[in-house]
């Protein structure tokens, strides 16, 4: 598999993996809105400190999508971390986030990347905790939709 930049035509292949309200929000928080629409996802691609990158496959097909947004001259932040749900528990999200943190080890300036996960996707966290995230006490720890509280860990790896 390997690390792409995003192009247009992506956003079509990845909003089918978010079924519902909730996979929109757990994926993407208030970003883009529910339904997903392909105009959103391409109009962030364009932020000046933000990049995103699919994972193909062999095939070409998009077997996961990542933000990197440079928070800080020091700090990048990964967001909208999705794996396409036929390639979930295969190791797709492990090979997507190493190879992101290979891509921003290029950024010599970068020193810790950072990320958020609720802590209601357990099997996100525990991906992130087998590559060497550590959970930190920074804000903010936890989100509101519609009334509802999610709580998230907030986590970084030093380069």
């Amino acid at each position: 598999m390997e690390l792409v930049s995003f192009m247009e035509g992506h956003a079509a292949k990845i909003i089918p993996w978010f079924k519902n309200k909730d996979d929109s929000l757990l994926w993407g928080g208030r970003v883009f809105g529910w339904p997903l629409c392909e105009t959103e996802i391409i109009n962030r691609s364009c932020a000046d400190n933000i990049q995103f990158f699919v994972l193909v496959d062999s095939d070409s097909q998009v077997q996961g999508f990542i933000e990197l947004q440079q928070m800080s001259l020091t700090e990048m932040r990964l967001c909208r971390v999705a794996v396409n749900p036929i390639k979930r528990g295969a190791g797709v999200g492990k090979h997507l986030i190493q190879a992101s943190l290979s891509k921003i080890a290029h950024f010599p300036q970068i020193e810790v990347v950072t990320l958020a996960v609720y802590k209601s996707n357990v099997v996100a966290k525990k991906c992130y905790d087998s590559i060497g995230f550590q959970v930190t006490d920074k804000q903010p720890m936890f989100k509101v939709f519609d009334g509802e509280v999610w709580p998230l860990y907030q986590m970084e790896i030093f380069l």
